[in-house]
């Protein structure tokens, strides 16, 4: 009796979680303004966290290569305590933040374009349509205010270690201060200022594409994706899209904001290409030049920085006469589908 007792109360806690959890999705099926798309129509890159990104190490180029006789030994002080010495490596810390890309494939559509002369000409357009979801969970650094004792290792009789007062250690966000905020507030939405390239490999001579602001175009594709119940709900554009703040979603709730990107001219002759993404992360890396800094050179002389850029790989096993958006494929392959690359 006793185990019939406990399976049958095990059962009633599982239909309650399950209840409980279907009532949650469906308050969020409900509070979302989009349609609910079939399983595979979507393909989501998961956010790349990397506590190591929120550090760097560089020497002050503008002090050691730009101040004259900077070096020097002292009579009465240590030389670590020098100027020269105290502007080598040098640790920069920022809060590093992320959004989850989601994209629909890759398709094309006919529409007429407005030309320089003021005529009309019909043109084939490729075009994406994404969104950009801001989940939290960004990685900030923190100093300690205090010293700390922590067990190394989880096995009885485990050696214990103080870390001291002063280091630094990474947590968990939603909130982050934006680099274009002159207040330095603390936020929960994130500005995407998106950066689309699209370029071909492969051809003689490879080309790369900008993404083309075209708002006749925009109609006629949400039109044909047909996003959202919401008659009011429109596809932003790039421009749109930067200026427009990406909200703090939850579990119950799904503020992604929609876009679209678009291209024109493409070489039809194209079957191998990446489209580049920038502006879901600010993690950056720079690399200094210490010959390019002179004593009067302005700040920033020298230094090459480079984004953390999301790299999508497709190809079009098709000809140049009949472009078909049925022929491309995501991924490559013998390649990988995506990858995280560092591009100016």
């Amino acid at each position: 009796m006793r185990r019939f007792a406990r399976k049958s109360a095990l059962a009633l806690i599982l239909a309650w979680c399950c209840a409980v959890t279907a009532a949650h999705a469906q308050d969020a099926a409900q509070q979302s303004p989009y349609r609910r798309l079939a399983p595979g129509i979507e393909t989501t890159i998961p956010v790349l966290r990397d506590a190591e990104e929120t550090v760097t190490r560089h020497d002050i180029v503008d002090l050691l290569s730009g101040v004259p006789d900077l070096a020097w030994t002292p009579n009465y002080l240590a030389e670590t305590q020098t100027l020269a010495s105290m502007a080598k490596n040098i640790p920069y810390r920022r809060a590093i933040w992320n959004l989850e890309f989601t994209f629909k494939p890759l398709r094309m559509i006919e529409v007429d374009v407005p030309q320089a002369d003021g005529k009309m000409q019909r043109k084939l357009i490729w075009y994406m349509v994404y969104r950009v979801k801001n989940n939290g969970g960004h990685l900030r650094p923190k100093q300690r205010d205090a010293d700390e004792t922590v067990t190394l290792g989880s096995e009885v009789g485990a050696a214990q270690t103080t870390i001291p007062k002063g280091t630094f250690t990474v947590e968990l966000t939603d909130k982050v201060v934006l680099a274009i905020d002159p207040s330095a507030t603390e936020r929960e939405a994130i500005k995407f200022m998106p950066l689309f390239t699209l370029e071909a490999h492969k051809l003689a001579t490879p080309k790369a594409y900008l993404d083309h602001v075209i708002p006749v175009a925009v109609p006629a594709i949400q039109e044909r994706e047909r996003i959202s119940k919401d008659p009011k709900f429109r596809l932003l554009n790039t421009v749109q899209m930067a200026a427009t703040t990406i909200p703090l979603s939850t579990d119950r709730i799904d503020r992604s904001v929609w876009g679209v990107v678009t291209w024109e001219d493409i070489d039809p002759r194209t079957d191998f290409f990446s489209i580049y993404v920038q502006g879901l992360t600010n993690a950056y890396r720079w690399e200094d030049t210490p010959d390019a800094v002179q004593p009067g050179s302005p700040p920033g002389t020298g230094k090459k920085f480079v984004q953390r850029t999301l790299k999508l790989n497709f190809w079009r096993p098709g000809d140049e006469f009949d472009e078909n958006e049925r022929e491309i494929r995501y991924g490559v392959p013998g390649e990988v589908d995506y990858e995280w690359v560092w591009r100016p």
